[in-house]
């Protein structure tokens, strides 16, 4: 019943076979809960946050599994968190169980690339619910206060979506008090995906990482992204047709 078993285990995201160890097998649920030491750049990072109002076991081992490959030096993984590395950029992502939270930090060369992946993974876990769970996305300021603190004010992904939705241009941070673009906050492709997001309300546009690419997402959380030209021509001929 052994390799029965471990299929099973492997169907249901509970292990993964570590890569190039053929035969071998981690349990991200049996791991140390000790967090391991490791370097993080604090400089410019990129901050997400998830908060669940009752928040199930095994989301962050999910999480594990489906990422296992991205794990810097397969080694920086622990019972309730893990260091991604991907184009010298890392994603740290910890699961606060008795907090119902999951915290994701990303620094580096192509920050808003891996944001994009890992709230991709996450966002899948989530549906896998059938909209049984109830969380919100916590998407942080980028006010002067805010840009560069590992504590900045967060806004919900949802309130920013009304703001935007009600043409309110700006919102306030709680912290400075500084008065922030609003759209500019959210983690869209462009005015056209955003405004598919309103009609459809529900729906997975990121099928799979090459579509992250064709479709040029641009994440903009905790400091302001510029568009590309793609996009700046884009809303150029779209004034224009108004």
């Amino acid at each position: 019943m052994h390799d029965e078993l471990l299929r099973l285990m492997i169907n249901f995201k509970l292990c993964y076979e570590i890569p190039r160890s053929l035969g071998k097998y981690i349990a991200p649920q049996l791991l140390s809960a000790n967090q391991p030491s490791y370097d993080w750049n604090e400089t410019n990072n990129l901050i997400l946050r998830y908060t669940y109002e009752f928040m199930p076991k095994g989301i962050i081992t999910q999480f594990i599994v489906v990422m296992h490959e991205l794990i810097n030096e397969q080694k920086c993984v622990w019972k309730s968190g893990v260091i991604l590395s991907k184009d010298q950029t890392k994603a740290e992502v910890i699961e606060y169980y008795d907090k119902r939270e999951i915290k994701i930090r990303v620094a580096g060369h192509h920050k808003r690339d891996l944001m994009t992946i890992v709230t991709h993974e996450l966002d899948k876990i989530h549906d896998s619910y059938n909209k049984r769970l109830k969380y919100n996305k916590l998407i942080p300021c980028n006010c002067h206060t805010c840009k560069d603190s590992q504590e900045p004010h967060f806004y919900s992904f949802e309130i920013l979506r009304k703001f935007v939705a009600d043409k309110q241009e700006s919102i306030q941070c709680q912290k400075s008090y500084q008065m922030v673009d609003a759209l500019g906050l959210i983690d869209v492709m462009n005015r056209r995906e955003f405004l598919k997001i309103e009609q459809q309300k529900e729906g997975d546009f990121l099928s799979n990482y090459s579509e992250v690419k064709n479709h040029n997402v641009v994440v903009t959380i905790n400091n302001v992204i510029q568009p590309s030209k793609q996009e700046n021509n884009f809303m150029t001929e779209s004034s224009k047709q108004q």
